[in-house]
């Protein structure tokens, strides 16, 4: 006999099955918010620096690939000094990995 759906039949006793364990960052959201307001705070900064230049460069799109290098090292900068409070390293935190072929490949 099969138990009603509305029943309050206890659940089986088996265990879940657990394929793997959940994997626990060992940072949190206001490293998150941290790192997005260094980056919009370096990319500000970076703009009212070379603002005098900008109609020079703006045409051909340089000034603004300048503003958004600056910004993104000033990210990587703030990362690698939190992922250093953790005793962590910064890339392999990221989760990124060695790739199989030359980013030179990406440009030609």
């Amino acid at each position: 006999m099969t138990p009603a759906l509305n029943s309050t039949a206890p659940p089986a006793s088996r265990p879940p099955l657990v394929v793997a364990e959940p994997e626990r960052p060992f940072w949190g959201f206001g490293e998150v918010f941290i790192t997005a307001a260094a980056f919009l705070v370096a990319q500000q900064v970076t703009a009212m620096l070379v603002f005098r230049e900008a109609g020079k460069y703006a045409a051909r799109g340089t000034f603004l690939l300048g503003i958004e290098v600056v910004a993104y090292v000033a990210v990587f900068a703030v990362l690698a000094l939190l992922f250093a409070r953790y005793r962590q390293p910064l890339l392999k935190s990221l989760a990124w990995i060695r790739q199989p072929f030359k980013p030179l490949h990406l440009v030609a």
